[in-house]
């Protein structure tokens, strides 16, 4: 079971909506320091995760439906 997931400096430029559909026990994702400027509704299935770290993606632009589903 995952639990904790680092994709930090890996050059990401785009998330998918279902790059983590199966990761539901998934509690820390780490997405830091890379290029992403688009996230798709990927974070829905993610119900357990406490940790979500994007810092250092400077041109994100986040809307609020990416957290749907978040707590």
């Amino acid at each position: 079971m995952l639990t904790y997931l680092n994709l930090s400096s890996n050059k990401l430029t785009y998330i998918k909506s279902e790059l983590f559909f199966y990761l539901n026990s998934l509690l820390v994702l780490d997405l830091s320091f890379n290029q992403i400027k688009k996230i798709e509704d990927s974070f829905y299935k993610l119900n357990n995760l406490k940790i979500l770290n994007l810092n250092q993606n400077s041109n994100l632009i986040l809307t609020n439906y990416i957290f749907k589903g978040l707590h």
